[in-house]
């Protein structure tokens, strides 16, 4: 059997022998209601790193912690006084008693114990460690009806005065159990990328993550550690792309400049052991891997800015890239959006979903459970299109607890504090179970955090090592949980916040995207080699994640406009050559126009000559250029007006001719040799012939009469 998380978590105490108090049906005295008065300042404070928070008839209560005194002079005097209140009737009850003790109504006390402390010196801290009876708390024998959430109140008192305030919970739980609650925990793992826009990063790939103090690594580690319980593993391609490139080292840009960080250095190192853990954890038989889109890009907004192409990229890359990092094909059909949906992206997006996994908040308004129950996480939601997809709803109380936001009015409890945030969880979870312990319907919760999840490790830890030892849940897949659990009757449909409109990335900056991937797929086709520009792909991907919107966007830009100035510095590379006129010597002949290449890359591209007074045998040639080079392109051309001098217009594009690389002129001239000339020409010609015969007959008779006459 595993330990209790309280042995754990268990430090060395030292404190007196704990004394009880008389409990009973009295009221919490209002002055209990001064909840974290004094956890400020100099004032006292009461930290809670352990307890058993799930009790069955016959157990103790064992809580662990210390007393933090800042304060100038010793603390004599204090002790420890656990206060147990009346369970919970439902969920909006727990949460007034456990995330607003100030204002939540007087609760009948079930017992109390108190225990005395041990002196605390100024400006120092000393342990504690309350273990009780649940007997002496007024708990004797937990049948059905006394098996609950109770709230538990923790005060740190000197006199009668308040220092300090806990309020966590206790789970009571029956001997006799009904049927678990399939419980399916989503945890993705994703963050923002640091790329920079002249290629090198900023801090590191994962934009600091990788640093001492960053929550991913974190987060894979405690997965890797925690139980072998079924979880959903949702993974980032782009991420764990990012992490492969950086196990070989990589270029960081700070304050002072760039900086090389070696495979040795503890950067590297972080995301080689960040891989090693996510593999880790898929290796597991019950883990479940679903990828997330691309660099997390911000769904809704592509399709909104008449890009649902890059919508579907987006999803479809997600997959091949979270497969090419980790060797395991992510589960197909499965969309965990990275903020809200609307209607038109998911419409966008159906032909290759089956199901979604939705916050509640992206839902419309639902009727009321008149039984004021959980309603089943698993639920249809039809397209406009006609179809209809399985929704998996996650519970928006467990989401909100699952992003760290606890209720600042018990200030006490806060995701850095993993035993308390921890015990907060699994009581909400309780208070569902309880609604209908003995229910003979599977029920189900989905716990879906939000995107990127900054939960700190060892709260993760607790939550999961909680998860895995909660009798009345079975922990499960997110595909399991839609299996076994009932599909609700009523349907459910999107509805698309106001404010998630707000945050999406605006139509000015998709627009340059946009331009960008047109010049991005303009240079593939003017490449000589057969690879791709693959870097500059990837970079625009990139640069449409939510992670650029609002104050990021200006960096969004910046990689975008690197990847037009990259495209553009070999296109403006190409170039006519300009020539002295050329003459041709007969009516037809070769004409050549020379290109140069300026740009570093060897590039192929398609010339096009035009002109009035030409005629050519092809008018369309392609070139191959190599870096630096000029080579001249041959026309064969025929003199349409010979005689005359015109140029012939050059136009130098990619093979589809959507983008012009460069313009030019060669100017041509011709010999006369019309039908006009010949004829002048083959006249003169006859002309001097007949006059030169007949020359040559006067020259003979008058020299045969000469000699006849001598």
């Amino acid at each position: 059997m595993r330990r209790a998380l309280a042995d754990r978590l268990l430090v060395t105490l030292v404190l007196l022998a704990p004394v009880p108090l008389a409990g009973g049906p009295a009221v919490a005295q209002a002055d209990d209601q001064q909840a974290g008065e004094g956890t400020s300042g100099d004032e006292p404070d009461l930290l809670i790193t352990g307890l058993t928070g799930v009790v069955r008839s016959g157990d103790r209560l064992d809580v662990t912690g210390e007393v933090r005194n800042p304060g100038g002079e010793s603390l004599e005097g204090a002790h420890l006084v656990a206060t147990l209140l009346r369970p919970s009737s439902n969920r909006l009850d727990l949460h007034r008693a456990l995330d607003d003790p100030g204002r939540a109504p007087a609760r009948r006390v079930v017992g109390r114990f108190q225990t005395d402390l041990q002196p605390v010196p100024a400006g120092g801290r000393a342990p504690l460690q309350f273990d009780v009876p649940i007997t002496d708390l007024g708990l004797g024998a937990l049948p059905d009806a006394a098996a609950g959430v109770y709230p538990l109140q923790l005060d740190l008192r000197q006199g009668g005065a308040l220092l300090d305030q806990v309020v966590t919970s206790l789970i009571a739980m029956p001997d006799q159990l009904g049927e678990p609650l399939r419980a399916a925990i989503v945890a993705p793992l994703d963050s923002p990328l640091g790329l920079s826009a002249d290629g090198s990063v900023v801090n590191d790939p994962l934009a600091g993550d990788l640093g001492g103090g960053g929550h991913l690594p974190g987060l894979a580690d405690a997965l890797q550690r925690a139980p072998d319980l079924p979880l959903t593993l949702a993974t980032s391609g782009a991420v764990l792309t990012a992490a492969e490139e950086a196990i070989d080292g990589f270029t960081a840009t700070d304050a002072a400049g760039a900086v090389v960080v070696s495979e040795e250095d503890p950067e590297a190192r972080r995301a080689a052991s960040l891989i090693d853990d996510v593999n880790g954890v898929l290796g597991r038989p019950e883990v479940e891997h679903v990828a997330l889109p691309f660099a997390s890009a911000d769904l809704v907004a592509l399709v909104r800015d008449r890009q649902p192409d890059a919508a579907r990229q987006a999803m479809a890359q997600g997959a091949v890239s979270s497969a090419a990092a980790t060797g395991d094909r992510p589960a197909p059909g499965v969309l965990l959006p990275p903020d809200h949906l609307d209607e038109a992206t998911l419409d966008t997006l159906a032909a290759a979903v089956d199901t979604v996994l939705l916050d509640a908040r992206n839902l419309g308004r639902q009727e009321p459970n008149p039984a004021g129950l959980t309603p089943s996480p698993v639920r249809r939601l039809p397209t406009s299109g006609g179809s209809t997809l399985s929704a998996l709803v996650a519970d928006a109380w467990l989401s909100a607890l699952l992003a760290g936001d606890f209720p600042p009015e018990n200030g006490e409890v806060s995701a850095s504090t993993p035993a308390l945030a921890a015990q907060r969880i699994l009581a909400e979870s309780a208070a569902v179970y309880f609604e209908r312990p003995f229910n003979e319907q599977t029920r189900g919760l989905l716990l879906t955090p939000p995107i990127p999840w900054n939960l700190p490790a060892d709260t993760l830890m607790a939550l999961l090592e909680g998860l895995d030892e909660a009798p009345w849940l079975r922990p499960v897949t997110a595909p399991d949980l839609a299996e076994q659990v009932p599909m609700a009757e009523e349907p459910v449909a999107l509805a698309y916040p106001e404010q998630a409109r707000a945050r999406e990335l605006d139509a000015a900056y998709l627009a340059s995207i946009e331009e960008a991937r047109v010049a991005v797929a303009s240079l593939a086709a003017i490449l000589a080699t057969d690879e791709e520009p693959e870097d500059a792909d990837r970079v625009l991907r990139i640069a449409t994640s939510i992670y650029y919107r609002g104050e990021r966007r200006d960096q969004g830009l910046q990689l975008v406009d690197t990847v037009q100035a990259a495209a553009n510095s070999v296109f403006d590379g190409v170039g006519v050559v300009p020539g002295p006129q050329f003459t041709l010597t007969s009516r037809s002949g070769d004409v050549p126009v020379t290109l140069a290449n300026e740009s570093g890359v060897a590039v192929r591209v398609f010339v096009r000559v035009e002109s009035p007074r030409f005629a050519f045998a092809q008018d369309v040639r392609e070139a191959t250029l190599a870096p630096g080079e000029q080579v001249p392109v041959v026309f064969r051309t025929e003199a349409l007006t010979p005689g005359a001098t015109a140029p012939i217009e050059v136009t130098v594009t990619d093979a589809q001719e959507d983008r012009v690389l460069a313009t030019g002129r060669v100017v041509v001239a011709t010999r006369a040799d019309s039908v006009t000339a010949l004829v002048v020409t083959v006249g003169a010609g006859l002309f001097l012939a007949g006059w030169w015969l007949r020359d040559v007959r006067r020259r003979r008779t008058e020299r045969l009469k000469a000699k006849m006459a001598s």
